[in-house]
């Protein structure tokens, strides 16, 4: 067994001898040996001829079943898989469980540290990709990198805390990559030890004190303040976006799975044929991101990286110097 830790979630890992070939590498990257008992889910992965992913609600377990033959052929699409069943799962398990007012909930995006108590989200408001070729960039200038695409955060009231995942990879574009790593290292999923040399990594869990839209109907290196009323509209992808494509796998750009029906609960049931958000948690979340000042990011194409990292570090730099006056 190995033990994946996000913030204060614990997963144990459990994966049979034949997966463990195909993806040992990968899981001992994301987790740490287990100590004794842990505490909070345990994920199983198995191997086999067809992708399916199951939910035990009850029980806090979820079961993989990897493609083997994909699994030889596509290493880092069944790497991915695997991270996004793991991330989704959890997520639509806290939802499914929840009964303190705290909560946590998974976010559609990246964020970096600027300092202690100063999370930067930079979150998918469907306006255009860049998100983690942004937060890298400005992290490796202002910063710590905390998560990249699975982003966790707890939520109490009106506050938001973003937890951290060192153990977590980050996935560049093929096309951002020489922008964003300086030919340092152009393979699809980087780890901590990749990343050193650009950006060190936060381990404790962060507030969330700005967020960053990426924008490509923006001119690159434009920014412009979101009001509440518009950045509600504007954050709902990034509340849903994960729990959408956990039910339906068919929107994913990169995914194991062919079709619905290979995610179901323990019963048996599609995740499709019910809720996987009930509409009141997911205007909850939304009630805390607006609280939060949210601000567009003209992100152009991956040769404009930079205009767009000196633009936004400008920015939230200026607000950081007017909160602590």
């Amino acid at each position: 067994m190995r033990l994946l830790r996000i913030g204060d979630l614990a997963v144990e890992l459990h994966v049979d001898h034949l997966t463990r070939r195909i993806v040992g590498d990968f899981v001992g990257c994301i987790t740490d040996e287990t100590v004794g008992s842990a505490s909070g889910y345990h994920f199983f992965v198995t191997a086999g001829d067809r992708a399916r992913l199951v939910l035990n609600l009850g029980g806090k377990t979820m079961s993989l079943v990897l493609p083997v033959g994909r699994a030889v052929h596509e290493q880092a699409t069944t790497e991915i898989g695997l991270l996004q069943a793991l991330a989704r799962g959890i997520a639509f398990m806290e939802t499914a469980n929840r009964q303190a007012e705290t909560s946590t909930v998974l976010l559609h995006g990246s964020a970096f540290a600027i300092a202690a108590d100063h999370a930067i989200a930079v979150l998918d408001g469907g306006l255009g990709q860049g998100k983690t070729s942004l937060a890298m960039g400005l992290a490796a200038r202002y910063g710590q990198l905390i998560v990249d695409e699975f982003m966790f955060a707890a939520i109490s009231g009106p506050h938001v805390t973003v937890l951290a995942a060192p153990q977590l990879p980050w996935h560049v574009r093929p096309d951002m990559a020489t922008h964003v790593l300086n030919g340092r290292d152009h393979r699809r999923l980087l780890f901590e030890a990749d990343l050193h040399e650009m950006a060190g990594t936060a381990a404790e869990a962060v507030p969330l004190w700005l967020i960053l839209l990426p924008d490509r109907a923006l001119p690159p290196g434009e920014t412009l303040y979101v009001p509440p009323n518009a950045a509600r509209e504007l954050l709902r992808c990034a509340v849903t976006d994960h729990a959408r494509k956990l039910a339906n796998p068919c929107l994913d750009h990169v995914s194991i799975f062919e079709s619905q029906e290979q995610i179901a609960t323990a019963d048996g049931t599609p995740l499709h044929a019910r809720s996987t958000a009930p509409a009141r948690d997911t205007e909850r979340v939304l009630d805390a991101l607006v609280t939060v000042p949210a601000i567009r990011v003209g992100i152009g194409g991956p040769a404009d990286l930079p205009v767009s990292v000196t633009a936004a570090g400008n920015r939230f730099t200026e607000l950081l110097a007017w909160h602590q006056a």
